[in-house]
């Protein structure tokens, strides 16, 4: 076994999960500061890589930011449930969570994780929508490219920020391993564990 998952208890397991997540959040070098997510769009699943913004373990809640113009915003509003994929390749761990998300624009929490966005990671904000199509490769503008705006010019840019929240309501760890790989899945109701398994890998 490895190093950080030793683990052969459930409850541990699901902690040591929620932990690693926790880390993900604000630590950059962690292998969880980038995780994918799926949502629904037109029937189908489509994927993406995002930034995992923050974590509330005892909540069991995930965060991301993007912008409102998104088109993922749209696909979440009209179908909430989101799923999330997490991967240590290191440790061979893959955790899996599952729940409904919101959209916040320029609500209190928006405002509040606004605050924290630092200077460089206002930029993106203050851009033309993404995906939208262009006639041919498009340059920043000076300001955009070296930074070269202040805090209160950055502003401009809130009204397209937009905070994703997921209370989730099931993971699933995997660990690959040569001697046998190991499942595990959790289900929450609200913050509380409600069951946990071991599951044939």
């Amino acid at each position: 076994m490895s190093e950080i998952w030793p683990i052969t208890d459930l409850n541990d397991i699901e902690s040591q999960c929620w932990r690693s997540m926790v880390s993900g959040s604000t630590n950059r070098r962690s292998p969880f500061h980038t995780v994918a997510i799926s949502t629904i769009y037109q029937g189908k699943p489509h994927l993406m890589t995002v930034v995992l913004r923050r974590v509330d373990a005892e909540d069991r809640k995930l965060y991301l930011h993007t912008d409102a113009r998104s088109p993922k915003v749209g696909h979440i509003q009209k179908h909430p449930h989101i799923s999330w994929l997490g991967l240590d390749p290191d440790e061979k761990v893959q955790i899996r969570f599952s729940g409904k998300a919101m959209v916040h624009i320029e609500d209190e929490l928006a405002r509040e994780q606004w605050d924290r966005t630092g200077h460089h990671s206002r930029r993106a904000y203050m851009l033309e929508p993404p995906g939208i199509l262009l006639p041919e490769r498009q340059e920043l503008a000076a300001p955009l490219k070296g930074f070269h705006y202040t805090d209160d010019e950055s502003e401009s840019g809130f009204r397209n920020f937009a905070v994703i929240s997921c209370d989730v309501d099931w993971m699933d760890w995997y660990h690959l391993h040569h001697q046998g790989n190991l499942r595990a899945e959790f289900h929450y109701e609200g913050s509380l564990l409600k069951g946990c398994n071991w599951l044939s890998s």
